[in-house]
This record gives C-alpha cells, sequence and structure tokens, in this order.
C-alpha cells in the first residue's frame, strides 16, 4: 500500500505558510502546555495565539479550555491575555488574565526574565502573580526552566514555583517534565502537581502539543490531560 504520510505532511506545512505568511528563521516557542514559563518572548510586531482543551478527573473532575494571547510590543517585551474556561458539574469557572513578560538576558548557557499577571475572576477576589523566570542550557540538547514569585489574593500572600526539564531533538520534537505548585482553572487554592508532555514542531510557526498531569495534593486534581495548538503570525 501506497504510504500517504509524506502527502498529508507537506499538505500541513503549505496550509500552514499560508496562514502564517513568510516563516522566520526561528521556529515557534509556546508557554503552553507546561506549568512552567520560559523567558523568551515575542519579537516586536509579533502575534501568538496558543489555544487547547483540558480535561481533569478525580475530586476535581473538569472540562475546560485554555487560550493565551501574546503580543510582542518591543524587544524584550510582551503583552498576555488570556482567559481560561472550566466547567466542573454545574459550575463554571472563568476568568481574564492581564500580563506583561520581560526577558532582560538571553544566553546560550543562562537566560532570564519576568512575568507579571492579574487575574480578574467573577468568582471571587482578583489575583497578582510575579515570577522571575530563569533557564539554564544543559549538554546534550537538555534544558532547566525555573519560576518562582509571590502570589496576591485578596489579603493573603503565597508563593508559586515550579521546575521543568526539557530535552529537545533539535528536529521536530521537545519533550519535558517537570512540578510545580500553581493554581488550578477550576479551583481557588494553590497546589502540587507533576507533568509530562510532548511539544511537536508542524511548522516553524504552528506547534502542536500534549501534556498529562498528576495532582500532588488535594488542591490539584487527581490527573489531567491537556492538548492544543500555537500559531505565530506578523510582520518580521
Amino acid at each position: 500500500m501506497k504510504s500517504t504520510i509524506g502527502p498529508i505532511m507537506a499538505a500541513m506545512l503549505a496550509a500552514s505558510s499560508l496562514f502564517c505568511g513568510e516563516a522566520s528563521a526561528a521556529p515557534i516557542v509556546p508557554d503552553r502546555p507546561s506549568l512552567s514559563t520560559g523567558p523568551e518572548t515575542l519579537e516586536a510586531g509579533i502575534f501568538q495565539l496558543e489555544l487547547g482543551t483540558r480535561f481533569a478527573g478525580g475530586a476535581l473532575a473538569s472540562a475546560g479550555f485554555e487560550g493565551l494571547q501574546r503580543f510582542g510590543l518591543v524587544p524584550g517585551l510582551e503583552f498576555r491575555v488570556s482567559s481560561p474556561l472550566a466547567v466542573s458539574g454545574t459550575s463554571a469557572f472563568s476568568s481574564v488574565s492581564l500580563g506583561a513578560k520581560a526577558q532582560f538576558l538571553e544566553g546560550y548557557l543562562l537566560s532570564l526574565g519576568a512575568l507579571g499577571t492579574v487575574e480578574l475572576s467573577p468568582q471571587g477576589p482578583s489575583t497578582s502573580q510575579a515570577s522571575l523566570l530563569a533557564t539554564l542550557g544543559l549538554p546534550a540538547g537538555y534544558g532547566l526552566t525555573l519560576n518562582v514569585g509571590p502570589s496576591w489574593s485578596g489579603a493573603s500572600l503565597d508563593w508559586i514555583g515550579s521546575a521543568l526539564l526539557a530535552y529537545d531533538s533539535g528536529d521536530l520534537w521537545q519533550v519535558f517534565a517537570e512540578v510545580g505548585r500553581f493554581q488550578d482553572p477550576a479551583g481557588s487554592a494553590l497546589g502540587w502537581g507533576a507533568d509530562a508532555g510532548l511539544q511537536v514542531l508542524v511548522s516553524e510557526d504552528v506547534g502542536w502539543d500534549i501534556a498529562v498531569l498528576k495532582g500532588l495534593s488535594p488542591e490539584a486534581p487527581d490527573w489531567a490531560v491537556t492538548s492544543g495548538f500555537s500559531v505565530r503570525w506578523g510582520s518580521r
């Protein structure tokens, strides 16, 4: 039987080229689907859309939609708008998060940045978070990303953080595993979780991802699966 994989991949690449315009030299770098955020920012004039679905099971079962819009303002600075939606039983949890990410060091061995967000939710008080972002380049295609910072909700102050180990094949895919303390889209408390995932480069401007999470504390879901696409376009 004649293989159809080659024609299908060629059609996907052609469609993504028509949609995104001329490809750039550097491939797309999405922030999803991991808990951690890398320090890389978009170039000025670039828009990136990161969309996905998420299904969680166990005591905190929910299904939801994840959406993040990123805008490159000036070199080293981007503006971000996210709008997660989660449905658990007969309850719906939605919010809008506004943020900015800055990268102030870019190097082969060390990159540094900072991320600040304000989450506005009709279910409760707004939440503000600030994180220091760092990526360490390791031998043989490995990299370590660390996030740490405070989180304010009303009058309470807490801490969030994560550590991610990734392996980049240097071709079309990257795998990662991480552990972190985060706020679940369908919950109000911070919890611990560990996840692992895969990112696939469909084209230089289109990426697909999938990740599986295991909750490590009662505030996190027993398990969750998330998958989605990221698309980048704009003048370069």
